[in-house]
């Protein structure tokens, strides 16, 4: 395994903005994944967290939705992982994500090779896989 991919969870968190309230991205092995934050509460539910991919994801994959908490709404992050890595496994293709952006220089970002996931090699095989 990579050893800036947990063993336990691929998914880290960090601050979107250090300087900017409640907002983070979820960060697997170096590369970007999902985002959640803190916005007015809907109406109907009362739901204030925002949760969504910042993956292109496969169409059947759910990118974005809302919940209460932050908890919830980071817990709503990790099926649609599990999903996209389990639909790259099946088409035998590593899960491409943007780098996270603390690099030496965020302007270059955009230049930066984006990170290949590999299920097994990279991150281990979720519960139930194997």
């Amino acid at each position: 395994m990579r050893p800036d991919c947990p063993r336990v969870s691929p998914i880290t968190w960090r601050h979107t903005w250090p300087e900017r309230g409640p907002d983070f991205l979820a960060v697997v092995c170096g590369g970007q994944f999902a985002r959640i934050y803190k916005t007015h509460p809907d109406h109907i539910h009362g739901l204030e967290w925002v949760w969504s991919l910042t993956y292109p994801a496969a169409t059947r994959i759910t990118k974005q939705g809302r919940a209460k908490t932050k908890e919830e709404a980071a817990e709503a992050v990790r099926p649609s992982l599990d999903e996209a890595l389990r639909w790259h496994v099946e088409r035998g293709q590593p899960l491409l994500l943007t780098q996270d952006g603390h690099g030496p220089d965020p302007r270059r970002n955009w230049m930066r090779p984006p990170v290949r996931i590999v299920v097994g090699q990279d991150v281990p095989w979720p519960e139930g896989w194997g």
